[in-house]
């Protein structure tokens, strides 16, 4: 395993850019760019080989042989979010057979006329047309992920269809603001979901000349940013975008509650691989909320840190990992992604195993990418 892990390492840190494909839209050529790898831990050969092992784990567990990713413990039905993660995750390993027969399932199952995704399938057919921002921008980023790393151009065109039509239909301008927001059918109210706001894999298509991700980008930190600005710094699950208060944000969103939870629960873990110092800060401020619990990770909390359900969860875990990581205690990060890796054994998850992989991978490891430098 220690060569694979060497050479592994070895390939994405010497990752440059090359030119941008053209395939619809507006696009500007990367080429010259290089691509610093950036985890938020610096990286050793064993947390290589833990984020790989990881990787292994749910791809072996969730992904059936003719590619679909199944939720064994939701009563076995599919949803592109999880199409996504294991695209993405086995384009990081380099794992070519993986990667394409879960891509293949996916386009041929879940693929919408206007390039977006289908979000739910179940008992062989697909239940619910809408689509998910958060699982097509994971889609869309595995793909060029692995048109670079494999060499194959279809892969980047099709990360660019569908990073053209997550930009031209999920996003709205809102308060002189591009704000990717929860799907096309939340376009109209404003209705956004933080964790949706994966902004290392918007740099991702960036690279691939799609540069409309540049503001939606600056625009996700800045929302975050106003989300958490007040202690404990605590994100919701989901918020509204109101053009009338200049594109501020409200947390009341269709109805819900506003709590941190299986959501808004993302957040940190994507920050804390942010290119941009501002995203870091961010998963940071939520450190010390962790260190006030003694590290008790509940699934689901109110705002102000009210426990509304005490369950701990392993993705709740790799997310105090990522506050840990981005706040500097790289050593209490990497005793929080083991436990959520033991957490997971002892009660196995779809969404569990798939963000201890992810986690690993963005926090430990510069397998998912870095940063485009002009």
């Amino acid at each position: 395993m220690r060569p694979l892990v060497s050479a592994l390492l070895a390939l994405t840190l010497a990752f440059t850019i090359a030119p941008a494909t053209e395939s619809g839209g507006e696009r500007h050529s990367a080429a010259g760019r290089t691509a610093v790898a950036a985890p938020s831990i610096p990286s050793t050969p064993s947390d290589a080989a833990a984020a790989i092992d990881a990787s292994r784990d749910f791809l072996t567990s969730y992904v059936l042989d003719d590619g679909r990713v199944v939720r064994w413990d939701q009563g076995g039905d599919t949803v592109s979010e999880g199409q996504g993660y294991a695209m993405l995750i086995a384009a990081a390993i380099g794992d070519e057979v993986t990667f394409d027969r879960v891509w293949r399932w996916t386009e041929r199952e879940l693929l919408r006329d206007d390039g977006l995704f289908a979000w739910h399938w179940n008992d062989g057919a697909v239940v619910d047309e809408q689509s998910a921002s958060d699982a097509d921008l994971f889609i869309a980023a595995a793909l060029s992920l692995a048109g670079r790393k494999f060499a194959e151009p279809r892969y980047t065109d099709a990360a660019l269809r569908t990073s053209d039509a997550l930009l031209e239909l999920a996003t709205a301008e809102i308060g002189g603001r591009r704000v990717l927001t929860a799907g096309p059918w939340a376009v109209d109210d404003g209705v956004v979901n933080p964790s949706y706001w994966a902004v290392p894999l918007m740099s991702r298509l960036w690279w691939d000349g799609a540069w409309g991700w540049a503001s939606v980008a600056a625009n996700a930190r800045e929302s975050l940013e106003q989300l958490t600005s007040q202690a404990p710094h605590l994100p919701p699950d989901w918020a509204v975008a109101d053009e009338s208060a200049d594109g501020e944000l409200t947390v009341d969103a269709i109805g819900l509650p506003p709590v941190h939870g299986w959501e808004a629960v993302r957040v940190p873990i994507q920050a804390a691989v942010d290119c941009a110092a501002d995203g870091k800060r961010i998963a940071a401020r939520l450190w010390p909320f962790h260190l006030s619990r003694d590290i008790r990770a509940a699934a689901v909390v109110g705002l102000d840190g009210t426990v509304v359900d005490a369950a701990s969860h392993p993705i709740a875990t790799v997310a105090a990992a990522a506050a840990a990581s981005a706040a500097g205690s790289e050593a209490s990060a990497r005793v929080l992604l083991d436990r959520a890796a033991a957490q997971d054994a002892e009660q196995p998850s779809y969404y569990g195993s798939a963000w201890i992989a992810l986690g690993r991978l963005w926090l430990t490891t510069p397998l998912l990418g870095g940063c485009a430098q002009p």
